[in-house]
């Protein structure tokens, strides 16, 4: 047994993030810039030139984010 893996499951928490679609790869996966102007390869289903939610961690579209800038406040 995996004592760190089990922490993350019970405790662990998703990574959002927030990218641009700037380019489609193929094979159902997408060159996108984050907020912060990093370069990442995201997959899933998404439109050039369209903002989406992905998870930080594993990189996988997880929808559409709105047009406007969106800032995290961590509480």
């Amino acid at each position: 047994m995996n004592l760190k893996n089990t922490f993350e499951a019970l405790f662990g928490r998703q990574e959002t993030g927030i990218a641009t679609i700037t380019g489609e790869r193929g094979g159902g996966s997408y060159a996108a810039t984050t907020q912060g102007g990093a370069e990442v390869v995201l997959t899933g289903s998404a439109t050039v030139g369209k903002k989406v939610f992905y998870d930080a961690k594993s990189g996988r579209i997880l929808g559409e984010a709105p047009a406007h800038r969106v800032t995290d406040i961590v509480l």
